[in-house]
């Protein structure tokens, strides 16, 4: 097991941030493909289908980055709970233990930090 770095850590806290904005974003783009939708008559229907497309592929840009954070956000909160589960475990080892059996056990926690 690998510990989470700072950086995950930086990136954890600041991930529900992030996905609210690529929500937002998201939301825009879909606001701004109906406006354009209800603007679609024959005289324009070239030059809007042109931003139809620019704003659709931009979605879809936008909502890839959205699942692909979303996916990152998992596996980092999973390691974070497999670390803690870790750590409460040697600590409640630490206390059955007694002192003498503490050293034992805090040695072979950092076993698994080290893998």
């Amino acid at each position: 097991m690998t510990k989470i770095t700072a950086a995950e850590r930086v990136f954890l806290a600041r991930a529900e941030a992030v996905t609210k904005k690529k929500r937002t974003r998201a939301a825009h783009y879909e606001q701004q493909l109906l406006v354009l939708m209800a603007e679609l008559q024959p005289g324009n229907m070239s030059k809007v289908s042109k931003q139809i497309l620019k704003i659709l592929t931009q979605l879809e840009k936008t909502e890839a980055e959205q699942e692909a954070h979303a996916q990152k956000v998992n596996e980092l909160r999973a390691k974070q709970q497999t670390e803690q589960a870790l750590i409460r475990l040697c600590a409640e080892a630490n206390k059955l233990a007694g002192t003498d059996g503490a050293n034992f056990f805090t040695k072979a926690g950092k076993i698994f930090d080290n893998q």
